[in-house]
């Protein structure tokens, strides 16, 4: 598995918001992509690494996601 922080922007109340998401790569071939998953990018950007560094298996990721929000909230 590969994870890779991609930037998105969205509308709300007629302010355009930069978002960030994560696109998940097996085998150099787009797997899944989640869009919005925060607005803080350096926060976004510690998870992706520790999740390629450590090799971690989709299996996992929705765990690992789930303890992001839990300290970034």
């Amino acid at each position: 598995m590969k994870y890779q922080i991609f930037k998105h922007q969205i509308t709300i109340e007629n302010k355009i918001i930069e978002t960030y998401g994560i696109n998940i790569y097996e085998n150099k071939v787009l797997v899944d992509k989640l869009y919005d998953i925060s607005t803080d990018y350096k926060a976004l950007s510690h998870l992706v690494d520790s999740l390629n560094k450590d090799r971690i298996a989709l299996i996992h990721f929705d765990s690992m996601l789930e303890d992001f929000y839990l300290d970034n909230v």
